[in-house]
């Protein structure tokens, strides 16, 4: 009877543990803060006004979730705003008060001071409700100011900073935080734009007309972003012109919740880099953003030079998408859309597989220790008696 009921405890204590194993496997741990951001949507417009004086205007939308704890929402803005006092901050399009410090607190209730390549930064705060519901709140934040060349240790420039990286300073539950950037110049027509995301400069080109857009994108996984984003325009800095000759898309293919691609751009010669800036599937279409630089220094031959670059996208499986636009951008602007055929595959059926090979092994390993258990105590009983 004793070993009995010690058997019957042995195998209750392996079956309670068979769940477990289960959860375990897909779990993921879920840091505590006031709020998370997944996106963000900026537009920076800067319009010169003379030839010593420009007009930053920057309208940013935020949509943040706030949790049950209370807290304060804190956004780094240049120094030069305190100048104008033309800020406004709205929660779900209705006015809310704020204050301007130039100290905050984390959730840790460390302090802190925002930190930058243009000195420690004054930020915009507000408080959040302790009884915060588990909506998405849109946060707008509006504000101008002005910028001037002897601000910049060069002749005839202007830069300016847009503080991105608040992710320095707090998590995110969020395991993908995406800055989605349009920026509009104005009056700079001749000028040399550079933007940099703290010290790797994006892209850099001449801007050849009265009003210009440029778009770029950052993504940040498991936190916020970090990098804070620098904007220079240099005058009579003359950047050699792109001589694109092509752009093929050589494969596209999905499988395994992903589309992956391989575009090649052709050139007139050697002299020039090519980088992914991303990538995104977006209303049926694949976008993809490239940056190309001329190489002062580089000699080429006269020859076509050929570059390759890949590019990875998330694709739900179950989406019967037989074909798929590629839209590509090189410096900001649109070069070429290409319809292409997506290669075959059938994942879906493999996935499943997958699936249930892990189902039938988090099942099988402890029936095995059961048996194994069960062996061991019968065994010992048969010596017993």
């Amino acid at each position: 009877m004793r070993y009995g009921l010690m058997l019957a405890v042995i195998i209750m204590i392996l079956l309670i543990s068979l769940p477990q194993c289960a959860v375990n496997v897909r779990a993921n741990p879920i840091p505590s803060v006031p709020a998370f951001l997944e996106a963000e949507y900026i537009n920076i417009s800067i319009e010169k006004i003379s030839e010593k004086e420009a007009v930053v205007l920057v309208d940013g939308v935020y949509p943040m979730k706030f949790t049950g704890k209370g807290g304060f929402i804190y956004f780094p803005i240049p120094r030069e705003t305190l100048n104008s006092s033309n800020i406004t901050v709205l929660m779900d399009g209705k006015s809310i008060s704020y204050n301007i410090t130039w100290r905050g607190t984390m959730s840790n209730n460390k302090d802190f001071q925002y930190e930058s390549s243009f000195g420690i930064l004054p930020m915009i705060c507000f408080k959040t409700n302790a009884n915060a519901d588990e909506n998405v709140r849109n946060i707008r934040i509006i504000y101008t100011y002005k910028i001037n060349v002897s601000n910049h240790p060069r002749p005839e420039t202007f830069a300016t900073i847009y503080a991105m990286g608040t992710g320095r300073y707090y998590m995110t539950y969020a395991k993908e935080c995406t800055a989605h950037v349009n920026i509009w110049v104005k009056g700079f027509k001749g000028y040399k734009l550079t933007v940099i995301l703290t010290s790797l400069t994006k892209f850099s080109e001449t801007v050849e007309s009265d009003m210009k857009k440029f778009y770029l994108e950052k993504t940040a996984l498991f936190g916020g972003i970090t990098d804070d984003l620098i904007i220079v325009l240099e005058k009579g800095a003359n950047a050699n012109k792109v001589i694109l000759k092509n752009i093929s898309l050589d494969s596209i293919s999905a499988g395994k919740g992903y589309i992956t691609g391989r575009l090649t751009l052709t050139f007139e010669n050697a002299g020039y880099t090519v980088e992914l800036l991303g990538a995104e599937l977006k209303g049926g279409a694949i976008n993809v953003y490239l940056s190309v630089q001329s190489v002062a220094n580089k000699t080429g031959t006269l020859t076509a030079y050929s570059v390759p670059v890949n590019f990875i996208v998330p694709y739900d499986l179950s989406s019967n998408v037989s074909s798929v636009i590629v839209n590509i951008y090189v410096n900001g602007e649109f070069q070429k859309s290409i319809l292409a055929q997506l290669g075959s595959f059938n994942n879906t059926n493999e996935d499943k597989n997958n699936e249930e090979s892990l189902g039938w092994s988090l099942i099988t390993i402890p029936l095995v220790a059961i048996t194994a258990v069960l062996f061991i105590v019968m065994v010992s009983l048969r010596r017993r008696f």
